[in-house]
């Protein structure tokens, strides 16, 4: 489940690199409420690693796969922005977009 049959593809039994617009769940009921509880998830969690650090965060970098799919993006910056600035690094070079 870790490699290629988790997440989306566990769900939908589509990858990520497969829903890229927004319009590929369009009119799946069951495909939108994923999306969106991806999307609520990767915000809650990424706001608790904010209180983690005692609010000692630059900025967050969003990267890997999502940052190919403008729709999940956009959402994220509408909630994340709240908080600090959002920046994509498209691709899946995680470690190179963290400067590691």
């Amino acid at each position: 489940m870790i490699t290629g049959r988790g997440g989306l593809m566990a769900h939908l039994g589509q990858p990520m690199h497969e829903m890229w617009l927004k319009e590929s769940s369009e009119g799946d009921a069951r495909a939108e409420l994923v999306l969106k509880s991806m999307i609520y998830n990767i915000a809650k969690e990424i706001g608790s690693m904010s209180v983690v650090l005692h609010g000692k965060v630059d900025a967050i970098l969003l990267t890997g796969g999502i940052s190919y799919n403008d729709y999940c993006i956009n959402k994220l910056k509408n909630i994340l922005l709240l908080l600090l600035p959002v920046y994509v690094f498209p691709g899946e070079d995680e470690m190179e977009a963290v400067g590691l």
